[in-house]
């Protein structure tokens, strides 16, 4: 049983049996995997590099300036650099409070029923 298990193990050694040499990476699965996560990043980002920044219009849409904008809302006058919007609707009047860089600071609710 001795000279058994030495033949078969010097046959399992000089067939290199115990050395077996594996891929740490599938190149099949990585680079398509990588191929679409570059696009998903690029894309992700609007393209920035292919548009042309002429094209961008700058749109002021603050809530200040939409408000504004509104039938229902009249500006008022408050002391103290305080901008003041009120806005109308059915029996109900909601004041709007801004500072000085048209940042709404407060609001209130004011039921007329």
């Amino acid at each position: 049983m001795n000279n058994h298990q030495a033949k078969l193990k010097s046959a399992l050694l000089q067939n290199e049996y115990f050395n077996e040499e594996r891929e740490v990476w599938d190149w099949k699965i990585f680079l398509p995997s990588l191929a679409l996560s570059a696009i998903l990043i690029v894309s992700s980002f609007g393209f920035p590099f292919f548009s042309d920044s002429q094209e961008k219009v700058s749109i002021d849409s603050s809530f200040y300036s939409i408000l504004s904008n509104n039938k229902n809302v009249s500006p008022t006058t408050q002391g103290s650099g305080v901008n003041t919007l009120e806005m109308v609707d059915n029996n109900t009047k909601t004041v709007f409070y801004f500072n000085d860089r048209n940042v709404l600071v407060h609001s209130e609710v004011i039921n007329n029923r």
